[in-house]
């Protein structure tokens, strides 16, 4: 096994090691990496909205037999709405934070105005987005993780 790893290591380490040097290869690992924590934030409420505040039909707690009065859980539900207030701040606009965080990297390593190339990599996106898929218009449509944006987009 190890032999197989050496010959892995001398094929694919000197490739790998000019990919890492590439500026843009390197600005999209920047932006993920400052887009992570707010994925992670987002992931939570996700979690606990669709695992610990669902007690209807089919959810973790009604099959575990755990039942509710109606006015608990309309708070849960209030607790719920929270949850998709934070979801539709991180992972509903995930495809805007995206390239914002991108352009901003790919500045900072050319040592120009991080801010305004990551505005310009938004309008840049916005721009190129589609719009229409045959007679059909899906404004907005595709921005988020699940298809969905938190604002209106006009």
């Amino acid at each position: 096994m190890s032999r197989f790893i050496a010959a892995l290591e001398k094929v694919l380490l000197p490739f790998a090691v000019k990919i890492g040097k590439q500026p843009h290869v390197n600005a999209i690992k920047n932006g993920f990496i400052k887009v992570m924590p707010l994925t992670l934030a987002g992931a939570m409420f996700v979690l606990i909205n669709n695992v610990f505040l669902s007690f209807g039909d089919g959810s973790f707690f009604y099959s575990l037999g755990v039942r509710l009065d109606p006015s608990t859980i309309e708070t849960l539900n209030g607790f719920k709405a929270i949850g998709g207030n934070v979801y539709n701040g991180t992972l509903g606009i995930m495809s805007l934070m995206a390239p914002f965080f991108i352009g901003m990297a790919l500045a900072e390593e050319r040592k120009v105005d991080a801010l305004a190339a990551g505005l310009l990599s938004v309008a840049a996106f916005m721009t190129v987005t589609p719009y229409s898929v045959g007679e059909a218009y899906a404004v907005g449509g595709q921005l988020a993780g699940r298809g969905q944006t938190s604002f209106p987009v006009s």
